[in-house]
């Protein structure tokens, strides 16, 4: 069951690079969870990952990957199927939780927690909650603070799982 659920699940891989003009650029990447659990070389070294809530099987292979973190932005009450603070903790990756509840909690204050916890973070970090939409949501408005219009910090958004969050998204960028 766990397997088949697992196929189904699908993980942005966004990976920062300089273009041209030596402004950080975000490059993503789509890979199957089943794909990470089969060929573990295809997550990265450096950079972050969205997606859905992972499970046991998905953090042994982030964690052998060298990730140094994971960031839940589910509700504090939201079921995880399991206690994933110390599932994750045990692996030796540093847990940290952004509740995002609701629109409300897609705030440029939530970015400005992620961009913090990511500062502090040795090796690429997990981003989810129980889809990657509200992970990839607050990762747009982080985008946006750190220099991006609102055009590509909209477009790395889409790009890292934002889906039925976009006009809440919207909404924030016209606002900054």
């Amino acid at each position: 069951m766990i397997a088949g659920l697992l196929f189904f699940t699908t993980v942005m891989v966004v990976v920062s690079n300089a273009n041209e003009s030596g402004n950080a650029a975000t490059e993503v990447r789509h890979v199957k969870t089943s794909e990470i659990l089969s060929e573990p070389d295809a997550i990265p070294r450096t950079g972050l990952l969205t997606t859905g809530q992972p499970d046991a099987a998905v953090l042994d292979v982030v964690a052998e990957a060298g990730f140094g973190a994971v960031i839940d932005f589910r509700g504090v009450d939201e079921d995880r199927g399991f206690d994933e603070q110390a599932e994750v903790e045990s692996r030796g990756l540093r847990y940290v939780s952004i509740p995002v509840s609701g629109s409300d909690d897609i705030s440029f204050d939530n970015a400005a927690i992620l961009d913090q916890v990511l500062s502090e973070v040795d090796g690429p970090v997990l981003l989810h909650c129980k889809s990657g939409n509200r992970a990839a949501a607050v990762l747009a408005l982080r985008e946006k603070q750190n220099g991006a219009d609102s055009e590509a910090a909209l477009a790395l958004g889409l790009n890292a799982g934002l889906t039925r969050h976009r006009d809440v998204v919207e909404e924030r960028l016209a606002e900054e």
